[in-house]
């Protein structure tokens, strides 16, 4: 199909399981969408510790694959059983399981790629002899460099033990102070959520808030052997000495319910194709921020999410927290008329797409300003092509890509800013 492409001059674009949020699959213009959900051989390599997928692999059927081998992939995304191998890849996915392993990208130790001339090419395991790491033309460049055919990924073992505990802290600063004390001491948590807001929404009691009226929870999980998970958590409590412990509850309902927003789009959007019911979930009338900053810059950059959203009319912030390290911050906005209501009838959506977008594009620019990213969970996407020129590398990685893909047939116009 790649050489048909190239001699033909026709654009390709690679679709994995449709589960991605920023439209990194969306093409730009007329295209021909490559479907890779053929793509669904599973070798599991026990000995080895690594499992060998096609692209087209749902994450849930390869775990279910390495469970007969008591292993498992550590990426762990919401929509775990819909996400391909390709797809989670391509867009570099972190995942709940992040803290400890890393987004999907760090999990792979070689790739098998179609390059835009059409050849195979196959990287080396684990690094290089010579040269720049060839993997990394595949990880999170949404297919623009290649399109990824098979992987070779690290399995671990599954958890023999988990362990839940949860704090709770009077406003988001007190407890990020005890969140880089873990990390400061190498501690690192298959789970980790931390996230302040006001109690109503996060289903607390009153009290136990700063000056703002919003409060704090901290929620770690460790998963491994009973020894080593009983004494990171011992460490743990030893080391968090802000915060009002609540016991593993909190920590343990969230990882058990973590599913819940994806199987529900599964049920209803994505397998049944229901175009009223992704129309629906598209005016839900919030959006987000999920991007990296450097730890120091995250309490001011913080003050500076509530600053900005109270000077826009109609938006009101909602969760705000960190996912898996202290480095990924991320905060929910709500259109004030938009909030969700008892029914399940879709909101007015109004002036929110303008609203929010330059609310976004505000707090993006400011993020990037200060050495961070526009966004580090799904992938920059189509969603994020107006943020693309304030990337640090980005005209770099424009003419790479020019040099690599000189008629742009792979995802095309996705490594140059939109308007």
């Amino acid at each position: 199909v790649v050489r048909w492409a190239a001699r033909y001059q026709v654009p390709l674009v690679a679709r994995g399981g449709g589960t991605g949020v920023m439209g990194g699959a969306v093409p730009l213009g007329t295209a021909v969408v490559v479907d890779c959900s053929g793509l669904d051989q599973i070798v599991v390599h026990p000995d080895s510790a690594v499992v060998e997928a096609g692209a087209g692999v749902p994450l849930g059927r390869l775990n279910a694959a390495l469970a007969e081998f008591n292993l498992m992939v550590p990426h762990d995304p919401w929509s775990v059983a819909m996400a391909t191998v390709g797809g989670a890849i391509s867009t570099d996915g972190v995942g709940y399981l992040a803290g400890r392993w890393g987004s999907m990208g760090q999990q792979v130790i070689a790739l098998e790629m179609v390059t835009p001339d059409g050849s195979i090419v196959r990287t080396q395991p684990y690094k290089p002899s010579l040269g720049p790491d060839l993997r990394a033309l595949c990880i999170g460049s949404q297919g623009g460099f290649g399109f990824i055919t098979r992987a070779w990924l690290t399995a671990v073992a599954r958890p023999e033990q988990m362990e839940f505990a949860a704090w709770r802290f009077a406003g988001f600063e007190a407890g990020f102070a005890a969140v880089l004390r873990l990390w400061r001491a190498g501690l690192r948590f298959d789970l980790l959520d931390y996230t302040d807001g006001t109690p109503e929404a996060l289903e607390l009691e009153p009290g136990h808030q700063d000056e703002t009226g919003r409060t704090a929870i901290l929620r770690l999980g460790a998963f491994g052997l009973g020894e080593e998970v009983s004494g990171r958590m011992q460490a743990a409590r030893r080391l968090i000495q802000e915060g009002q412990p609540l016991g593993p509850d909190p920590a343990r309902q969230y990882w058990d319910h973590r599913y819940a927003i994806a199987n529900r789009w599964r049920e209803q959007v994505h397998g049944s194709r229901n175009l009223q019911e992704r129309a629906r979930f598209g005016r839900m009338g919030l959006d987000y921020l999920n991007l990296a900053l450097w730890p120091e810059q995250i309490p001011a950059y913080r003050r500076r999410v509530l600053e900005v959203a109270a000077e826009t009319p109609g938006i009101e912030v909602g969760e705000i927290g960190l996912w898996g390290t202290p480095w990924l911050f991320s905060a929910v906005f709500w259109e004030s008329s938009a909030k969700p209501a008892a029914d399940d009838e879709p909101p007015t959506p109004g002036q929110y797409p303008e609203r929010m977008h330059a609310l976004l594009t505000r707090l993006i620019a400011e993020a990037q300003a200060a050495g961070g990213n526009a966004e580090c969970i799904h992938g920059i996407g189509l969603k994020g092509l107006p943020w693309l020129a304030g990337e640090a590398g980005s005209s770099l990685l424009a003419r790479l890509k020019s040099l690599w893909d000189p008629q742009e047939l792979l995802n095309r116009g996705k490594f140059s800013p939109g308007p």
